[in-house]
């Protein structure tokens, strides 16, 4: 990602001040199962929220994914839900949350039965529609959808189909129509919609690279449906409403791990050279516009390998944060944020501290320049372990000033001040004492300045 901006380290306290009001990136708590028993029942719900509004509202976050009884239940078969029944669970939390103003509502998958059966799919569209309603009427942003199957799986093909005289290309079709139709059915009603889903459309390309999936769930092309519903949700959301590949891989630490997810999920996948079966070719031209790329990150220990403690939340916190478009989303099971006197001051802490370093590297890349006369700074490579070429071309005889700066807006290399002629101009960066990590070139070429992303990887 290349950003162009006017400023970069003016008045950073303001600029903070501006990010923690309202300027992405957000973060959203999702509260998992704990070891505690409540006598408010589950924690994220109605009752339990309301009455820990301020234990909440204290934690290091934007907003939370609530739970309801319809969250089971939205897409179970025969399974019908009023506006009323949801609203009567949403609703009494409208005006409570001052400072989390990003709330969601989880949807978790289920199959509901036949995808090619018209009546039983009716039934879940009109059940998001109501959903989509009560969200909006109760002040949510959107919706959070688990598509993680649990029981009666759909999305695996053949396997979950035995006997079927259809082929993949039918169902797939198919199952991007649901998409598609139930997405229609929520921007019917809350046109703005926030729609982040666990687990992006990376699951069902055979050509998904490994260090994207990182060996979290059975591999690419195992879910062959999963991808097309996703892209129905794209194709339905109109020009308002926002989907979201909320990249649940819980295995990524470094920066590195999250710019290459990131790239392929925002453009590779689309790209010509993955040739994506279920990604048409209009579709693909305004993929990279039309999907937000978000990061999930998980607040245990997940396999060998991987371990997790404040500390190593921390520096991952900071690197999704900074390379997520939008949102990331914490996942905790264990801890409980939502109860008083639960959480571990040093995990508040972390956190705390990784929002506030990415709300400062989010405002320094965040203003974007309206300066006819634009010009391009190239950087290669990027990540690079040691050393990278910055090229940038002069229009004219130009004052050029080239810095390195860090994460907390720190000048820690000076790299060219001087005047230069008109013409390509390339200059070599030795970033061999810099720490794995981001940082941020700002070259300033006669007055107007631009800021580009550098990531340091020696893995």
């Amino acid at each position: 990602m290349k950003t162009k901006i006017f400023f970069f380290l003016t008045n950073i306290a303001l600029c903070v001040h501006a990010q923690q009001n309202d300027c992405p990136p957000y973060l959203i708590l999702l509260q998992g199962g704990t070891n505690y028993t409540q006598s408010c029942g589950v924690d994220t719900r109605t009752k339990c929220v309301i009455q820990n509004i301020n234990t909440i509202e204290s934690m290091p976050f934007d907003g939370m994914s609530l739970n309801m009884v319809a969250s089971w239940g939205l897409m179970k078969p025969g399974q019908s839900f009023s506006y009323n029944a949801i609203y009567n669970e949403l609703g009494p939390l409208k005006g409570i949350f001052k400072k989390f103003t990003k709330n969601f509502v989880t949807v978790n998958i289920n199959n509901p039965g036949d995808l090619f059966d018209d009546v039983v799919w009716n039934t879940v569209i009109s059940n998001f529609k109501n959903l989509a309603q009560a969200a909006k009427d109760a002040g949510l942003v959107g919706i959070f959808f688990d598509n993680e199957e649990y029981d009666l799986k759909w999305m695996n093909f053949p396997e979950d189909y035995p006997g079927t005289t259809k082929t993949v290309k039918q169902y797939q079709d198919q199952s991007e129509l649901r998409g598609k139709q139930i997405m229609q059915a929520i921007v019917s009603i809350f046109p703005k919609a926030i729609i982040l889903v666990y687990h992006g459309p990376y699951l069902s390309e055979p050509k998904t690279p490994s260090y994207v999936t990182m060996q979290q769930v059975a591999g690419a092309s195992y879910y062959e449906l999963l991808g097309p519903f996703f892209v129905g949700l794209v194709e339905g959301k109109g020009t308002q409403a926002t989907v979201i590949d909320g990249g649940e891989v819980y295995q990524y630490r470094t920066a590195s791990d999250f710019k290459k997810s990131y790239d392929w999920r925002k453009d590779g996948i689309a790209s010509s050279n993955t040739n994506c079966a279920f990604i048409s070719q209009s579709l693909r031209s305004i993929w990279h516009n039309s999907v937000n790329i978000s990061f999930g990150v998980y607040n245990r220990a997940w396999k060998t390998g991987y371990p997790m403690n404040p500390g190593i939340m921390k520096t991952t916190l900071i690197n999704a944060l900074t390379q997520s478009d939008s949102y990331v989303w914490y996942y905790t099971e264990s801890d409980d944020w939502a109860i008083p006197g639960k959480m571990p001051q040093q995990w508040i802490d972390s956190v705390s501290y990784a929002k506030s370093v990415a709300a400062n590297n989010r405002c320094l890349t965040s203003i974007v320049a309206t300066d006819e006369q634009k010009f391009k700074v190239d950087i290669y490579p990027n990540p690079s372990n040691q050393s990278s070429v910055i090229s940038y071309q002069l229009i004219n005889n130009s004052e050029v000033k080239i810095s390195v700066y860090d994460l907390l807006g720190k000048e820690i290399m000076k790299l060219a001040e001087e005047n230069q002629n008109a013409g390509g101009h390339q200059l070599n960066f030795n970033a061999e004492n810099l720490k794995n990590g981001v940082y941020f070139i700002k070259v300033i070429i006669s007055g107007r300045e631009i800021t580009e992303k550098f990531i340091v990887n020696k893995n």
